[in-house]
């Protein structure tokens, strides 16, 4: 299974929220709720949060579709 982190929009009410989300290329989705950066040791916990940060270089995906938006 392939997956990244990537910035979603979901609509929450009447606003908008955005969060990291894991995005998996196969099977195609992404998790339900946004995640944070963990690990067992703090150089884990460091890694998770810098590929996380790879994020913003990626487009904002709507949560609902998946499909790319202007945020």
């Amino acid at each position: 299974m392939s997956w990244k982190y990537q910035i979603m929009r979901r609509k929450v009410g009447k606003e908008y929220v955005y969060g990291i989300y894991e995005v998996f290329s196969s099977p195609k989705g992404w998790t339900e709720e946004c995640v944070g950066p963990q690990g067992e040791t703090l150089e884990e916990l460091r890694r998770d949060y810098e590929a996380m940060g790879e994020a913003f270089r990626l487009p904002v995906l709507d949560h609902k579709t998946g499909r790319r938006v202007k945020p």
